[in-house]
């Protein structure tokens, strides 16, 4: 294959790669088809001496004997099921993301590092492409806006909420982005960080979801609290006037998108007519209660569904609505043990890198969002929804490789 050739295919593939994870706005569809082509892509631009050496690598390392460890345990839950059938279909989904975040790990090693540089400045400036749509389609509520957005669902009034830990994940990749531009004195960085920032925050209160509020001031916080620390960024008095400011705005505007009685509603959550969180504090109850059915292998994989429901109801019985609360009931303390680890070991990787390189504290900004997403929103089997911890935390691995993750030596007075 000439150079030529080999170049196009990881531009395409780096291409794919940055707006698959912002294109989610359009649906999961679009998501998993732009993954799938740079993979594709990526996969026929490496050589195959490459790709031995990556899989050695990979086997080699403890993160995959932990993940055969996750994914053994998934399997016996689903054996030991109430649903076997049901249980190991979903099982054979995680199996897939698997060896799509194998292929993906493979493909972002050989990638050329001015490529990786593309995917980044693509996934920002994709990001900032959905900020902006979002931001119109929650305050102008158009409806061919909203139709080429949401399709059948666009009259939903809260259509958006998926998008708020959505980019309460995607934004610290933004944040380390520009802060990069602004040091090698990009006029355009230098004008527009701040604006860009605050727009972001705008974007996820807009967009609402407090899953998605609560994961983006986490993430805020973990990236100010390590670039403040680790890499000379100063916060002064004017920027958190501003922060509270946008907050203040964030909150209105999703006001006088949803109405403010649904405002005060959010913010008083204790109060809301079908429970505490939306009646999240029924659906934990209801997951504790059966959590001694089978506690060492649990129900089966997204098994919650298949339980009888109580007479009183409950708010929703798709899953728990809490990834650990969902492990320890449908793969038992296996599962939730081996996911801890896992979870533990990817924090340990980016928390130490994290002081060294901008990316990887995106990455664990990112990471650190997801997490507390998933204590409130989405199915931990949700296989669309594992992309957004897989694929962020493979993209900020690579930047913090390529650039080094060791911290500079401090020099002796």
């Amino acid at each position: 294959m000439h150079k030529d050739e080999v170049n196009t295919l990881w531009r395409i593939s780096a291409i794919c790669m940055g707006v698959a994870l912002p294109a989610m706005l359009l649906g999961k569809a679009l998501t998993s088809i732009l993954l799938i082509l740079a993979l594709i892509f990526g996969m026929m631009a490496t050589k195959d001496t490459s790709i031995r050496s990556s899989v050695s690598m990979f086997m080699s390392s403890t993160l995959s004997k932990v993940l055969f460890a996750l994914l053994g345990a998934f399997t016996l839950s689903s054996l030991f099921s109430i649903d076997p059938n049901y249980s190991l279909e979903h099982t054979g989904q995680i199996a897939m993301v698997a060896v799509g975040s194998f292929f993906l790990f493979v493909v972002l090693r050989e990638m050329p590092s001015r490529y990786t540089s593309m995917i980044m400045r693509t996934l920002v400036m994709s990001t900032l492409v959905v900020m902006v749509l979002c931001v119109l389609d929650a305050t102008l509520h158009d409806e061919r806006l909203s139709s080429a957005l949401h399709g059948k669902d666009f009259w939903r009034p809260h259509r958006l909420n998926f998008m708020s830990p959505i980019l309460a994940i995607l934004l610290p990749f933004m944040w380390a982005w520009m802060l990069k531009m602004y040091r090698e004195s990009e006029v355009t960085a230098r004008y527009l960080s701040i604006p860009l920032v605050l727009l972001g925050a705008i974007s996820v209160f807009l967009t609402g979801g407090r899953a998605g509020w609560l994961a983006f001031a986490l993430a805020g916080a973990v990236f100010l609290g390590f670039a403040s620390r680790y890499h000379g960024i100063v916060l002064h008095k004017r920027h958190w006037g501003l922060g509270i400011i946008t907050a203040a705005l964030g909150l209105v505007g999703y006001g006088y998108s949803r109405g403010f009685h649904i405002l005060v509603e959010r913010l008083t959550f204790w109060n809301e007519p079908f429970g505490m969180g939306s009646g999240r504090d029924q659906i934990w109850k209801f997951a504790v209660d059966h959590m001694g059915m089978n506690p060492v292998t649990g129900i089966g994989v997204n098994a919650f569904r298949k339980l009888p429901l109580p007479a009183e109801g409950i708010a929703s019985n798709a899953h728990p609505h809490n990834f650990l609360i969902q492990l320890f009931l449908e793969t038992g303390a296996l599962g939730l043990i081996a996911g801890l680890v896992l979870w533990a070991l990817v924090f340990k990787q980016f928390w130490h890198s994290a002081k060294a390189d901008l990316y990887a504290l995106a990455g664990l900004s990112s990471f650190m969002a997801f997490s507390l997403a998933a204590l409130f929103s989405a199915s931990i089997f949700n296989a669309t929804w594992l992309v957004f911890a897989i694929v962020p935390a493979l993209l900020a691995y690579r930047m913090g490789w390529r650039t080094g993750r060791t911290l500079p030596k401090k020099k002796k007075a």
